[in-house]
């Protein structure tokens, strides 16, 4: 009996000591991945394979941990979690950051008055427009659907900076109104489109013509004491 409960024992050690290994391991990988990446030219074929699947698996592990934290209760970590997900400019962190388009830093002025901070006054929008056309689709859909005039101008401003000009964001509006079927939604585009000269030369001056150069990623709204108004459609 104490034969077999000793045998049991040192399995369960080894079980633990092995996990523990594989652990170490694993997070030396990681924590090497950037040298490794310096001394690519003299690694095998199959090295340099093995090393791009975990590049990417890490990425992915990162965006995952990001988008979480566009949900957290820390109001700084959603700040820093939309910023990062702009730097990535992954295309599977659209909807997320979309859900947090109204995201606001008050603070903005204060903490970039003496340095070039992480983020400007809206850095969900920031992040969508770092992402670029792969934004363009849900920021549309926002002003088919929305009736919420702070979620249409960010998203209208958005499709703007990514398109680099008024008169392009212009001419989407009139390509997608012409597919649209529903008259709600279409509506709704309408009045996106019969706004975009007065807002883009208001929100983004420097894109308000095709000829304008291209836009910055950071979003110099301006100060709003209330939303622009527009109608809603039932």
């Amino acid at each position: 009996m104490k034969s077999k409960s000793t045998s049991l024992f040192g399995i369960v050690i080894a079980s633990v000591l092995m996990s523990v290994a594989h652990l170490a391991i694993a997070q030396n990988a990681n924590e090497d991945i950037p040298s490794r990446l310096q001394q690519m030219d003299h690694l095998t074929a199959e090295e340099q394979k093995t090393l791009a699947e975990e590049v990417i698996e890490q990425r992915l592990e990162v965006t995952q941990a990001l988008i979480l934290d566009l949900s957290s209760s820390n109001i700084n970590t959603r700040y820093y979690a939309a910023s990062l997900l702009g730097e990535y400019r992954d295309m599977t962190a659209v909807y997320a950051l979309n859900k947090v388009i109204k995201l606001e830093d008050a603070d903005y002025v204060s903490r970039s008055r003496f340095t070039i901070w992480f983020w400007g006054r809206y850095p969900a929008v920031d992040a969508l427009v770092s992402i670029g056309d792969p934004s363009l689709p849900v920021l549309e859909d926002n002003l088919a659907t929305s009736d919420d005039p702070e979620i249409r101008e960010l998203s209208l401003y958005s499709i703007a900076a990514v398109e680099h000009s008024a008169d392009v964001t212009r001419a989407e509006l009139l390509r997608i109104i012409k597919l649209e079927k529903n008259e709600a939604r279409k509506r709704r585009l309408e009045l996106a489109l019969h706004s975009v000269t007065a807002q883009i030369s208001l929100l983004l001056p420097d894109v308000s013509s095709s000829t304008a150069g291209a836009a910055s990623t950071e979003t110099k709204l301006p100060v709003r004491t209330k939303p622009t108004t527009q109608t809603s459609v039932p």
